[in-house]
């Protein structure tokens, strides 16, 4: 048994077995950036079906339903936060939408916050 105050201090690892139970992107985020220091980059950009994927269900569909269940617009949360003094530029996956999938919504924001970064 482990209370979940002990879990959240130690970062949602088990001190009994070392399980990593999952977290989140904005989670992640929040436990590697000093607070209040992470500027999100394209918060807005939404993924659409140019090559009218079909299927059970539509890739719109899907995309709609896993923005509504996770609040996410895409698998990837990026941007420039501080570790410590310094300013880091952070891409996080969070595998809760369509299992982190990468489309181009999370190609096109991974490139820019290379480029960014290398500014």
């Amino acid at each position: 048994m482990m209370f979940d105050k002990e879990l959240d201090e130690n970062l949602k690892v088990c001190s009994h077995c070392q399980h990593h139970f999952p977290i989140g992107a904005r989670e992640r985020i929040h436990s590697m950036v000093e607070t209040c220091t992470f500027e999100e980059m394209d918060a807005d950009m939404t993924s659409v079906d140019v090559l009218s994927f079909t299927g059970v269900a539509s890739y719109i569909s899907k995309l709609e339903d896993y923005q509504k269940s996770t609040g996410l617009k895409d698998a990837v949360i990026t941007g420039i936060g501080k570790i410590g003094e310094h300013r880091a530029g952070l891409g996080v996956m969070d595998f809760s939408f369509l299992g982190g999938s990468m489309g181009s919504v999370v190609g096109e924001k991974l490139a820019r916050l290379i480029e960014r970064a290398t500014e």
